[in-house]
């Protein structure tokens, strides 16, 4: 199936509603000219040379999607006068709802293009959507934008998911056609003006700024993602399902999800010291240097799951992946890296970030234990959420119970590369959709009451996989989307990875996170090796690659390490469960084999808290012991603004011997809590607080409070909600020594 143009990328002047047909229409000189009763547009591309009259009627000139998207050409890329032809009329977009394509095609290739307008009846849309599958017509789709207040500029999301119940249907810049699906492009009726926080018709390159922030946020736990399927197929009884196409969903045992095969075109970025020659009979290593890096496939698997024998499974489902991508060669920790050699390990781990980001694509072998999955939807392509969960429940599940995410060095594998294909018994699956699979949970969660258990509904809603959501959008995907009454984006970074998270997350200043974030991405990974706990995050973690991999050193060194690096900061005494050992007690609970960092609080993940100093007598912390006034401890489940889920106690608290002082706060638990909680000394962290500071970390502690050598006994994120009375410059810390309980 031919797979719709620029699923992730800005394509330059594609017309809207027109077929690819070989045209470049970055090629075609537009020029404006004003004539009697309106304006005459001259096109000329290539030898033909044509022209549209548009009339103007009492100062307004009103057009249609396409002739919008010419008027936009020609103005905000300042190449003709045309802006000063224009600036005499109120341009009005009018909804046509089938015309000819604005370019004069021959006699054969002649074609129409329908659009959507807002309020159309579903009996009318109906009718255009047999012409569109009778006569394979792109419908064009006005979409207002982000900030757009304007009465009269209309979105259709909702007349379009009414027509995707009827027809399966794709999201496309532009795309051949293919039988049985509809076709819609989105175009935009006015574009974003942050700084103004309005909407505006047309615009010069670099008068507006463009593109609105994105919040990152982080996906549940697998354990949590499981049970919430669990919720959805209990209450799911959602809006109507999307029709979905046979290749979507008929005889996928052997399928290939067709944005897969982009790999093809990807080139190499770097050049490992050893490649692995999948055509090879006997387990050749490239190890030459070429002139340019050949394409190669990083690979990603449990080597439990796919152990070196002589008559070896791996390589032979390495030769039959390495065919169907045509890419010849792989990475493979295991025979690329000398397992014998300490000193290669050494060289090689810290690169590891750059082979896998400079692969064509990693591939995840996920085991024999994974099911095949039973829905596999085109770029683009426009569906259910709830559908899409209730038909792949059971490989979703299976998934998340497999070893490959249950491993520490798997996850930079996945976020570091650059595409993410999972090979599924024999499917070869797209990364993206996964991680869109996961969104849809996540999101399916947001909308879920648990306080009105007998509430049958659950909104599910729709959502486009593989879209690019910073392009004009009539869906949106679930990784990247607009939440429901904010005007910024917000990006799910899942533990699959996938183009679009890393596209995004590379454009916004980089893949690599603090250390504490990427501890807490682990928190239900294991490792062979308590040190891999550390070594098996460094290639996303900031400074990661100036920490030596070394052996065998015990935990007081690898803190050290960590120590001078500066990755350990307050957010460590956030933690519910403390550690045992001398002098030790900020430190999250210790497992024996599993790290010193297994239990740290996933709550505090985006808090921005200084680096933390310790001795062997403990950490030591600049806070302010305060006193509870008032808690509610109705325990509500809630979710953070960074989608996490907690249990929230809001109350008042003042601090001793500062009167005048009051703050509404609010503690952010995984579990509830209730009046025993207020017991002992809490202090609250406030090196770098101020009045716009929103949350900190606070400790409950016990020990010589006068003397200010304590020991921690719980810790939690604290939210200020507001300053009652006064401010936090009155604030009278002092410096804390938490380590040890006193004898």
């Amino acid at each position: 199936m031919d797979e719709p143009v620029g699923r992730l990328s800005d394509l330059g002047k594609t017309l809207p509603g027109c077929r690819p047909c070989g045209l470049d229409w970055n090629k075609c000189t537009i020029s404006i000219e004003k004539v009697n009763e309106g304006i005459l547009i001259h096109f000329k591309m290539h030898e033909t040379i044509w022209a549209r009259k548009l009339k103007g009627n009492q100062g307004k000139l009103q057009c249609n999607l396409q002739e919008l998207q010419i008027f936009r050409w020609a103005v905000e890329e300042n190449k003709t006068s045309a802006s000063q032809h224009l600036k005499d009329y109120h341009i009005v977009y009018i909804a046509e709802s089938r015309y000819g394509c604005l370019f004069p095609h021959q006699d054969g290739a002649c074609h129409e293009v329908l659009e959507v307008s807002s309020g159309i009846t579903k009996e009318e849309i109906q009718n255009l959507g047999k012409l569109a599958i009778q006569h394979s017509m792109v419908f064009l789709c006005p979409v207002p934008a982000i900030l757009c207040e304007e009465t009269q500029h209309r979105g259709t999301e909702e007349e379009i998911c009414d027509l995707a119940t009827y027809w399966p249907m794709r999201q496309i810049i532009s795309a051949q056609a293919v039988e049985g699906i509809i076709d819609v492009t989105p175009v935009a009726i006015c574009h974003d003006d942050p700084l103004n926080n309005r909407c505006t018709l047309l615009y010069t390159v670099g008068s507006v700024a463009k593109g609105l922030p994105t919040t990152i946020r982080i996906n549940q736990s697998l354990g949590e993602l499981a049970t919430t399927i669990g919720y959805i197929e209990w209450k799911g009884r959602n809006n109507p399902a999307t029709a979905l196409h046979a290749s979507w969903a008929d005889n996928l045992s052997h399928a290939i999800q067709p944005a897969v095969l982009q790999c093809r075109d990807r080139k190499a970025l770097t050049q490992p010291t050893r490649l692995y020659n999948a055509h090879s009979k006997n387990r050749e290593l490239l190890t030459e240097v070429q002139t340019e890096p050949p394409q190669y496939l990083a690979l990603s698997y449990c080597w439990k799951e796919w152990p070196e024998k002589e008559d070896n499974a791996l390589t032979v489902e390495l030769e039959k992946i390495s065919r169907k991508l045509a890419i010849q060669y792989f990475w493979i920790d295991r025979r690329c890296i000398d397992q014998n050699d300490e000193s290669d390990k050494a060289r090689e781990i810290p690169r590891m970030r750059d082979y896998y980001e400079g692969a064509s694509a990693c591939v995840v072998l996920t085991g024999s234990t994974v099911e095949t999955f039973k829905c596999l939807p085109s770029n683009g392509a426009i569906v259910s959420a709830y559908q899409q969960i209730m038909l792949n429940a059971s490989p979703l599940r299976s998934l998340f119970r497999s070893q490959w995410p249950s491993r520490i060095w798997t996850l930079q594998e996945a976020l570091m590369s650059r595409q993410v294909i999972y090979s599924v018994q024999d499917q070869l699956i797209d990364g993206d959709y996964i991680s869109e699979l996961i969104s849809y949970i996540e999101t399916l969660s947001e909308y879920y009451d648990p306080s009105n258990m007998d509430d049958p509904e659950w909104v599910g809603g729709y959502a486009s996989y593989g879209w690019n959501a910073k392009s004009t959008s009539i869906v949106y995907p679930r990784q990247l989307r607009i939440r429901e009454g904010t005007k910024n984006f917000t990006l799910l970074r899942t533990v699959f990875g996938g183009e679009q998270q890393y596209q995004e997350i590379k454009s916004g200043g980089g893949i690599a996170v603090p250390f504490e974030e990427a501890l807490v991405m682990t928190s239900d990974r294991y490792a062979a090796r308590e040190e891999d706990y550390v070594y098996g995050i460094l290639g996303i973690t900031l400074g990661g690659r100036d920490i030596k991999i070394e052996y065998d050193l015990g935990w007081h060194a690898m803190l050290s390490k960590l120590k001078q690096a500066g990755m350990i900061t307050e957010m460590q005494l956030a933690s519910g469960s403390v550690n045992q050992l001398p002098g030790m007690s900020w430190l999250p609970g210790y497992t024996h084999g599993q790290g010193l960092f297994r239990h740290v609080e996933r709550l505090a993940t985006f808090l921005h808290r200084p680096q933390l100093t310790w001795n062997e007598h403990g950490a030591i912390v600049v806070g302010a012991a305060f006193e509870w006034i008032e808690a509610d401890f109705d325990n509500q489940g809630k979710l953070t603004n960074r989608g996490m889920p907690c249990r929230v106690t809001d109350g008042k608290i003042q601090f001793p011997g500062v009167p005048g002082l009051v703050a509404r706060v609010r503690i952010l638990k995984s579990y509830g809590l209730g009046p025993w909680f207020l017991s002992h000394t809490h202090i609250m962290l406030c090196r770098d607080i101020e009045k716009s500071t929103s949350a900190t970390v606070a400790i409950k502690v016990i020990g010589d409070i006068a003397g200010g050598a304590v020991a921690r006994e719980d810790g939690y994120v604290l939210e200020i909600k507001e300053w009652l009375e006064g401010d936090p410059s009155m604030l009278k810390e002092r410096s804390w020594l938490v380590g040890s309980a006193p004898p």
